[in-house]
């Protein structure tokens, strides 16, 4: 699976390209089935992430988003209701190791 850049932000932080409809863009993407077994990997700290949950649902695909410990509890808990692996990480999402430069 390969993935785009779309914009960077002036703290390091980059934002992966992200089709309409928030998670079905990358999801769209993956087309074999070894692809679709793997599933995706995002960091969010809420729309983006339940966005991806809930199309992974929907398309069976597994999917894990990373949030930082300011991700709304609501977001969190209804990515985990979608099926996502959900991992807490970093204090703001600019801690997210591979997202820093």
């Amino acid at each position: 699976m390969s993935l785009t850049l779309n914009c960077t932000f002036g703290v390091g932080f980059s934002r992966l390209h992200c089709c309409s409809r928030h998670g079905i863009g990358p999801l769209s993407c993956i087309c074999m089935q070894a692809q679709k077994k793997k599933g995706v990997i995002a960091a969010s700290a809420g729309n983006h992430a339940l966005a991806l949950a809930y199309h992974g649902n929907s398309l069976s695909i597994p999917v894990t988003v990373v949030m930082p410990l300011i991700a709304p509890m609501m977001k969190i808990q209804m990515c985990k209701h979608y099926g996502a692996n959900v991992i807490i990480l970093g204090a703001d999402i600019g801690e997210v190791p591979w997202l820093q430069s």
